[in-house]
């Protein structure tokens, strides 16, 4: 789909009206009124269409703030003994999981992926020896959050699992045709009553042959032509020669969310340092290098887009968040280099200084030793709703047969020369930037409907319906049907659409009481999660 189609997408979804509470009158003269309710079956109509490759494969209890300060799973590679996911994650408290008798999710990691051409190929998943169980023909896989599997017994510190997928056959990503294309997935952490722990949310993508990737260092330490060798530095005089003194020891995570009251979306990268910012590096200056979606500019409003140290849920907490620099004509790939307050391009020592004290206080600032989390958010345009967002997104999905996905990575720069203290200043010579290990990670913007009520997840979010309900209000109608046809309150159980009652009574006498019978039909609407069940 191009540009103009998701445009004329937006221009031609009609805007909701607020929800009324409808009622009906008799306008007749009585002094009582007898009705009976009688069903009558019918299809929803007006839910919005939703593609199977986009849906996750599981119900879940609901979601809460749970012991997870974030979690996350990132690729890694692809080798001999398969392919591997890195589980990254800081708890705060060890209890909350097991009850693995209580449900089916209850006390598990849930893997789910979208792509058939991809989970019809895998034979077996594994973390530490323990094998997840499959679902849904491979789409989902799920194992026990343990010691054994996930370390899940230690806090205050970032835990880093392999998680090794093994195709059939001993197939590869190239052997099945897959090592070029993005191969989308989601994670959720389940605790032992069943809900979602909202730290465990995570999505991102397999890329074997990632252009974004370069050949990783046989040594890490060394480092290569394209990388930042990794431990404490020393005397040397050359920045691009120099390491990254421990900063970056804990693997990045990334989500990119959407929030529906602010019309925001965040991209938040979260990961635990064993040295500051400016410790680690005496010379460095750290560019954020981010690559979204290029269809998504022409939503974005392009001169609010801000950066700064946040909360791992994406919420900015920077004294002083910086606005960066975005292209609205742009391929989609962003950088802080080219925001004049944090790049160095041309700049003297003073530059370099003025820009690490920024990066410092503003984007990299935390206690050592604990997490830190800085997120990317990007206001829409004023005139996009969020439903018009939400399906003008998934309408880009099903077309394209791809998500909405981000990737981003941490590049260091140095002062091109000094003349004084090079041990310290470690000028480059102005050779190109390096990529920092362990910095890249990915994410996408998931438009779900996961109760597959025909809300979307983030519309739900706006409105404060249950995202895991179909029915949050319970009164028979699905939140849907409420929202987008009927325009009745879905929280409300008292506001549904009454249809026209049957009056049996046929003869109404002038000043006398009188009783005038009738029914009034219930509607019955078919579960839309299970279309074999009716809501009552």
């Amino acid at each position: 789909m191009s540009n103009t189609d998701i445009s004329t997408n937006i221009n031609k979804t009609k805007k909701r009206t607020n929800a009324k509470k409808l009622s009906f009158k008799l306008m007749s003269a009585m002094l009582g009124c007898t009705m009976f309710l009688s069903p009558i079956k019918v299809s929803a109509q007006g839910i919005q269409t939703r593609s199977m490759d986009n849906q996750v494969n599981y119900t879940l209890a609901g979601e809460t703030d749970g012991v997870l300060d974030y979690a996350r799973t990132d690729f890694t590679k692809e080798d001999s003994d398969g392919i591997h996911l890195t589980v990254t994650k800081w708890a705060k408290l060890a209890r909350s999981w097991g009850h693995t008798d209580d449900g089916p999710y209850n006390g598990r990691y849930l893997l789910n992926f979208f792509d058939d051409d991809f989970y019809e190929q895998i034979d077996s998943i594994t973390v530490n020896g323990k094998q997840f169980e499959k679902e849904a023909n491979g789409a989902l896989w799920k194992v026990e959050i343990s010691n054994a599997t996930f370390q899940s017994g230690l806090i205050g510190v970032v835990t880093n699992t392999d998680v090794v997928i093994k195709l059939k056959n001993g197939a590869t990503l190239d052997s099945v045709g897959l090592a070029s294309k993005k191969i989308d997935f989601t994670t959720v952490w389940v605790r032992g009553d069943g809900k979602a722990d909202k730290g465990g949310y995570d999505d991102g993508f397999i890329l074997k042959n990632n252009p974004n990737v370069p050949e990783l260092p046989s040594n890490p330490s060394n480092g290569n032509e394209n990388y930042l060798g990794k431990g404490v530095n020393g005397l040397g005089t050359d920045g691009t020669q120099s390491k990254d003194g421990n900063f970056s020891s804990g693997a990045s995570g990334k989500t990119v969310t959407y929030d529906a009251q602010n019309k925001a979306i965040r991209s938040t990268v979260s990961f635990k340092p064993d040295q500051k910012l400016k410790d680690a590096n005496s010379g460095w200056v750290l560019y954020i290098n981010e690559v979204i979606p290029q269809e998504l500019l022409q939503y974005i409003d392009t001169n609010n887009v801000r950066l700064g140290v946040s909360d791992s849920n994406g919420n900015i907490t920077a004294s002083s968040p910086i606005k960066l620099v975005v292209d609205p004509n742009g391929n989609g790939v962003i950088s802080t280099k080219d925001t004049p307050e944090l790049s160095i391009v041309g700049g003297d020592w003073d530059k370099v200084t003025q820009v690490r004290n920024k990066l410092d206080s503003q984007v990299f600032a935390g206690l050592l030793g604990q997490r830190i989390s800085y997120t990317i958010e990007y206001k829409l345009k004023s005139n996009v709703t969020n439903q018009q967002f939400a399906e003008a997104l998934n309408n880009y999905i099903n077309t394209n047969g791809k998500q909405l996905n981000f990737e981003s990575w941490l590049t260091a720069d140095f002062v091109d020369s000094t003349s004084w203290f090079p041990n310290i200043r470690k000028p480059d010579g102005g050779k190109p930037n390096k990529i920092v290990q362990n910095t890249y990670s990915t994410a996408f913007l998931q438009v779900l409907d996961t109760d597959k009520d025909g809300l979307y997840d983030f519309v739900e979010d706006e409105i404060g319906t249950d995202k895991f309900n179909v029915d949050t209000d319970g009164d028979g109608v699905p939140d849907g049907q409420e929202y987008l046809t009927d325009h009745t309150d879905p929280k409300n159980a008292k506001s549904y659409l009454v249809v026209k009652p049957n009056v049996t009574t046929t003869n109404i006498e002038a000043n006398s009481p009188q009783t005038i019978v009738g029914t009034v039909p219930k509607t019955i609407y078919p579960n839309p999660a299970n279309t074999s069940t009716n809501l009552t």
